[in-house]
């Protein structure tokens, strides 16, 4: 996604909150979801440079598709020396427990294998969810097709369900809220 669904999450923010500092992570061509964790952290450490050594200011975070398993990797501790201090993580269409899609896509790309139902990174992030100080509020679509709408929440979570807007595939993008 060139930016347009994380544009249009933005105006949406923008227009219901009272004067929010907005941070776009506009996920480039990565393969791998370490390479969009280190994205998400420096994006807001360049934004709003935190003075603790071992986790960003915090915030809140919109993440829809991908964006949203980026966004809880990011705030995993676990995952490398900094992480995301996110205190709310809202989650679009994320695939907590695999997407449908990945199930059908070629095996050699790893993020697709990343995203199968039962993989490895799945598991992770299944035993952070257990220790995540993150408040995760899981949204699904109606119709998802690419994910499956029973595989957007953490394991134990039932997501929130909305329409879908009709022709609108999930973008991956990821918006950072400051002053959470």
């Amino acid at each position: 996604d060139p930016g347009f669904a994380s544009r249009k999450i933005e105006r949406v923010l923008v227009e219901h909150l009272d004067d929010p500092t907005i941070v776009r992570v506009d996920l480039g061509p990565h393969k791998t979801f370490e390479a969009f964790r280190a994205d998400v952290l420096r994006a807001v450490d360049e934004a709003c440079p935190s003075s603790e050594a071992g986790c960003t200011v915090e915030v809140d975070v919109v993440g829809f598709s991908m964006g949203g398993l980026i966004a809880a990797y990011a705030a995993d501790p676990d995952a490398g020396p900094r992480h995301l201090d996110a205190v709310r993580i809202f989650t679009i269409s994320s695939p907590f427990r695999g997407a449908h899609a990945a199930e059908i896509l070629p095996v050699g790309l790893s993020l697709v294998q990343s995203m199968r139902p039962g993989s490895p990174f799945l598991a992770r992030m299944h035993a952070a969810t257990a220790r995540r100080e993150a408040e995760i509020v899981p949204y699904t679509r109606l119709g998802d097709w690419w994910v499956g709408a029973g595989n957007t929440a953490p394991p134990g979570q039932t997501p929130h369900w909305v329409p879908n807007e009709g022709l609108e595939m999930g973008m991956d993008p990821l918006v950072i809220l400051f002053d959470a």
